[in-house]
């Protein structure tokens, strides 16, 4: 015997976590057409960081550097806004 009753419509939990879905997956989607270089790096930090298994202290200092040179290029940086990353503007 069959059960033939219909099946219930998705619940409100289940909608919002599509919705979420949908919206991180675009949002990756568009990140990864604007900024293809940076997945690349991204892919190849971490090929290197599963490679290497650095301690905690070359993480950190790695880190450290990345920030500084984020800081150090944040004039290159034209899309951000005038001075965001600069360090002129933290005097």
């Amino acid at each position: 015997m069959s059960d033939s009753r219909p099946l219930p419509p998705p619940s409100h939990a289940q909608n919002a976590e599509n919705r979420l879905a949908g919206s991180l997956l675009l949002l990756v989607d568009a990140s990864v057409t604007t900024f293809p270089g940076a997945v690349l790096g991204a892919a190849i930090t971490w090929l290197f960081w599963r490679e290497t298994r650095p301690s905690n202290v070359t993480a950190r200092v790695l880190g450290a550097l990345g920030a500084a040179t984020a800081v150090g290029l944040g004039s290159a940086w034209w899309w951000v806004g005038p001075g965001v990353y600069s360090p002129s503007c933290w005097r």
